[in-house]
């Protein structure tokens, strides 16, 4: 018998055939286990972690076959204290069993500064070096003196805040602002189609102050901050129109922004604010 005979007998074919079946068998073996070892095809959809306490985060995510791990701290006011304010990946995404979470957590307790000395400085280099700190900017009260727009005092809770002096951040510090010996005067900003915190810091850097906020339709405190826009101001922006520094400058928000817009796109109409306008419910 020849050798290709030999090799085509049906001896031959039949252990051909086991050696492909055993190797097929091996290699969907291989992919089984890879696939269960990997849990292949599994998700699990992450969890929302925002709000919650620490001691309830690895609760929840340990009931998920998943861990957590804390990235950062911050301290915001306007969240719970030792709550989660941020997480990745984020809710509803879908991850693999085991993994990792991770969350930013809102500070117990805010972090301390040492205070700097702003006096001797423009009122606006002041501000900068206080938010800087992470303080906030409570009045600017003006004094009069023979200089003109220089920090000459800095405050804290009634009295003087001396520099190095450790003190919370978030805190507020008053600036005495000299005004020159007749009392200086700046022109009143136009504060129309702004929000809040843009009004405070246009005013702030004019050495002026927030008068009364009056929004009868903002329902948070998100609405008052951000979403709601100035409408009317008192006193009116007019070029000729001189305050004295340290004024108050009262603003009027709304959340129906249709018209601040229409306002903002025609600077004669923002020039001449008619202060008989209604004043949707404020009793102005």
């Amino acid at each position: 018998m020849s050798f290709f005979q030999d090799l085509f007998s049906k001896k031959v074919g039949i252990n051909l055939v086991a050696a492909l079946l055993v190797a097929a068998l091996l290699i969907w073996g291989s992919f089984a286990y890879l696939d269960h070892y990997t849990c292949h095809g599994c998700a699990i959809t992450v969890p929302d972690l925002k709000g919650y306490q620490v001691d309830m985060v690895a609760d929840i995510t340990s009931k998920k076959d998943l861990r957590y791990v804390v990235l950062d701290s911050i301290y915001d006011e306007n969240s719970e204290r030792g709550a989660v304010v941020d997480q990745d990946p984020a809710p509803g995404a879908k991850v693999k069993e085991n993994r990792r979470i991770y969350v930013i957590i809102n500070r117990v307790e805010r972090e301390s500064v040492e205070m700097e000395d702003v006096t001797n400085g423009s009122p606006r280099q002041a501000i900068a070096m206080l938010k800087a700190m992470g303080l906030k900017i409570g009045e600017l009260i003006p004094k009069q003196s023979p200089y003109t727009d220089l920090v000459l005092e800095q405050l804290y809770n009634g009295g003087t805040i001396e520099p190095g002096t450790i003190i919370k951040k978030g805190e507020k510090i008053t600036l005495v602002v000299a005004s020159g010996v007749g009392g200086e005067k700046t022109r009143v900003p136009l504060l129309l189609g702004f929000n809040l915190k843009q009004a405070e810091t246009i005013l702030l850097e004019r050495s002026l102050n927030v008068g009364a906020v009056i929004c009868d339709d903002c329902e948070t405190a998100e609405d008052t901050l951000s979403l709601s826009r100035i409408w009317k101001q008192r006193p009116i922006h007019n070029e000729k129109y001189l305050v004295g520094l340290g004024s108050y400058i009262d603003i009027w928000l709304t959340t129906d922004t249709s018209g601040v817009i229409k306002s903002e796109a025609n600077s004669s109409e923002l020039n001449s604010v008619d202060e008989n306008k209604d004043d949707k419910g404020s009793g102005n």
